[in-house]
């Protein structure tokens, strides 16, 4: 079934939940191999326009009539690039959802129910001390219509976390752990819109 991206951006956000949302799309799409062909779109279109809306945003704070006016304008002009441009992704992206999720967007099926908003629990997580001291290496399943991995690590037993990395690869290298000591650690996966899944099981390992 070919997917198609969720405009829910065009009324749920507001001024800069839609600057964020652009921002987003754009830094996520720009030099990525895969959106090369729609390039003129994202460089041409989504940047100035997003450029011109953030300007008067700022411009519209002091209450300007004239301003806000204006940026009601430019807000119309971002939505209809963005709307665009999803439409190009969707075709790109087929029946595999995860591109548009690359992309930044949101997703739904021809029933127009929102799709992949649900990022699942990192499973299978396994920990393994690193070649040098403070080092260690975690390793763990894949998740579907997860973008990144967050890594964190613990040195009270899961009383407090610490960040340790974020990274797209399922194998995390993480540094300044802790040395000579039960380091616990945990990984979730994040998706779209900064969804995130519920952090995997806890797994100690003494770290060189």
């Amino acid at each position: 079934m070919k997917v198609y991206a969720s405009f829910d951006f065009k009324s749920s956000l507001n001024d800069a939940g839609l600057a964020q949302f652009a921002v987003n799309v754009w830094t996520r799409m720009t030099d990525a191999p895969r959106f090369a062909g729609i390039k003129t779109q994202t460089d041409n279109n989504l940047k100035p326009a997003l450029d011109r809306f953030a300007a008067v945003v700022q411009e519209a704070a002091d209450g300007s009539r004239v301003k806000i006016a204006e940026k009601k304008m430019r807000r119309a002009e971002l939505v209809e690039v963005l709307e665009t441009l999803a439409g190009h992704v969707s075709i790109i992206a087929g029946s595999d959802p995860s591109i548009l999720l690359e992309a930044g967007f949101s997703v739904r099926g021809k029933s127009g129910r929102v799709a992949g908003a649900d990022i699942g629990q990192v499973q299978g997580l396994q920990v393994t001390a690193g070649a040098r001291s403070g080092e260690a290496v975690l390793t763990f399943d894949p998740v579907p219509r997860a973008l990144v991995y967050a890594a964190e690590w613990s040195a009270d037993n899961g009383q407090s976390w610490h960040n340790g990395t974020y990274s797209s690869a399922r194998r995390t290298l993480l540094q300044g752990v802790p040395a000579r000591s039960d380091v616990a650690f945990r990984v979730t996966a994040i998706g779209a819109a900064q969804r995130k899944g519920a952090p995997s099981a806890m797994v100690s390992q003494f770290i060189l």
